[in-house]
C-alpha cells in the first residue's frame, strides 16, 4: 500500500511548525493526540512532569516485542522568528525536521496506512516521549513502566539502520580564585586563567589517551563582574564515548589524571551530572532480520550521538537506530530532511510492520 505521501509532508510541516523545545511539549502532544483521534487511532498519555507526558500508542497490545520511538521535543530555536517550516526543491527545512520530527510523522503515517489497509493497528506500540534534548526524562519515565525486547528508534541515519552507539559523557569544570582590580591580577589566581590551563590538560588527555571519543568544549562562562579579576569560571564539556569503551571506564581515567594534574581541590572542582553506556547490538534476531529484508543501504558503523537509545539499552531494550535525515546538520539553523527520505522512511516502518505481523501470524 502506497503511503500518502501529500498527507505525510501535511504532518510533517504541521509537527514543525508547533515550537516544542524540551520542557515545553503540551501544544505538540496535544496536537497528535488530536490527529490520531480523527484518524481513530487510540491513545495514552503518560505523566512525566507538570503537565508534560508521553504520547502512547498501542502499548496494551499483547505483544511487548516492538516499540518504535520518537521524540517530540527539539533543542531551543536559533531565532525564534525564523524556526518554521519552508519547502523547496524536495527539500523541508525548518526545527526539527529530521531531529526528529520528519521521523514521528512518518511512524504516524505507517499506522495510519497499516489502519487503512487491515483495518487494526500493527502488534507493535508507538511512543512519543518528551525531553530528549535535556534529561531524557519521557524515555526514563517511559522505562519505568514498560518493557519491550526491541525498540526502532528514529534518529536521523539517512535512512542507513545503526546497530550500535556511542556512550555519552557531560563533564562539568569550576575553577576559583580570587576577586580583585583587574589591575591587581599579577597578585592573585584568576579563575579564567585556571580554565585555560585546565581545559588545555584535558582535551590534550582527551585526544592522546581516549582513542575515538569526541568531545564538544560547550560553554565556558566567568563571573561577570566587571572590571575585575574572575574569582569563579565554569566550564562543560560533551564526551561522546565509542561503543567500545564503557562510560565508567572513560570517567575513570578521567579522574586518575585530574588527581595527578590538579591537586588543589579547593580551586578545581568537577562533575559528571549525565554519564550514558553506548552498546554494539548482535545483528541476530527479528528485528535485524527485517530490516535487513527491507532496506537497501547497509548497516551504519555507529549512531555517534546521544540518544534516548542510551536511556532504553540501560533498561534491557535493544535499540535499533533509523531514520530520515543526517545528524550533520541537526541542531542548526539550517536543518532540513529531503522528502523523498521521508516517504522512504514512511514506507520502511509500514513494511517493518507488514513483515513483523505476518510473521507472528505464520
Amino acid at each position: 500500500m502506497a503511503i500518502n505521501r501529500e498527507r505525510l509532508i501535511k504532518t510533517t510541516i504541521e509537527l514543525i511548525d508547533i515550537y516544542s523545545p524540551s520542557g515545553k511539549e503540551i501544544q505538540i502532544v496535544d496536537h497528535i493526540a488530536e490527529y490520531l483521534k480523527k484518524n481513530g487511532i487510540s491513545y495514552i498519555k503518560q505523566p512525566v512532569s507538570d503537565e508534560r507526558c508521553n504520547l502512547l500508542i498501542n502499548t496494551d497490545t499483547a505483544s511487548r516485542d516492538i516499540v518504535f520511538m520518537g521524540h517530540i521535543d527539539t533543542v531551543p530555536a536559533y531565532n525564534l522568528d525564523d524556526y518554521k517550516s519552508t519547502i523547496k526543491d524536495n527539500i523541508i527545512t525548518g526545527l526539527g525536521a529530521c531531529d526528529m520530527k520528519g521521523a514521528c510523522a512518518a511512524m504516524i503515517e505507517a499506522f495510519i496506512c497499516y489502519k487503512e489497509k487491515y483495518g487494526k493497528l500493527p502488534p507493535i506500540s508507538l511512543a512519543f516521549v518528551v525531553g530528549e534534548e535535556e534529561s531524557g526524562d519521557g524515555a526514563a519515565c517511559f522505562c519505568d513502566e514498560y518493557f519491550y525486547e526491541w525498540a526502532v528508534i528514529g534518529e536521523p541515519t539517512s535512512m542507513y539502520p545503526a546497530f550500535s552507539h556511542f556512550g555519552y559523557l557531560e563533564m562539568s569544570i569550576t575553577t576559583t580564585g580570587t576577586r580583585k582590580h583587574a589591575s591587581m591580577v599579577n597578585f592573585t589566581k584568576n579563575a579564567v586563567h585556571e580554565m585555560l590551563a585546565a581545559l588545555n590538560t584535558i582535551t590534550k588527555f582527551l585526544d592522546t589517551e581516549c582513542r575515538g571519543c569526541v568531545y564538544n568544549l560547550r560553554d565556558v562562562s566567568s563571573s561577570n563582574a566587571g572590571f575585575v579579576v574572575a574569582e569563579r569560571c565554569e566550564a562543560w564539556i560533551d564526551i561522546h564515548i565509542p561503543p567500545f569503551y564503557t562510560a565508567q571506564h572513560i570517567t575513570e581515567k578521567i579522574k586518575t589524571m585530574i588527581e595527578n594534574n590538579f591537586p588543589d581541590s579547593d580551586e578545581f572542582a568537577y562533575d559528571f551530572p549525565t554519564m550514558h553506556t553506548g552498546y554494539s547490538l548482535q545483528k541476530e534476531g527479528i528485528v535485524p532480520e527485517i530490516f535487513s529484508s527491507i532496506s537497501d543501504k547497509p548497516d551504519n558503523d555507529s549512531f555517534p550521538s546521544d540518544s534516548d537509545g542510551a536511556i532504553l539499552w540501560k533498561a534491557g531494550i535493544k535499540p535499533v537506530i533509523i531514520g530520515p535525515g543526517s545528524l550533520a546538520v541537526a541542531h542548526t539553523q539550517e536543518e532540513f530532511v529531503c522528502i523523498d527520505e521521508l516517504v522512504n522512511a514512511a514506507e520502511t516502518y509500514f513494511n517493518f510492520s507488514e513483515i513483523y505481523s505476518k510473521q507472528l501470524v505464520d
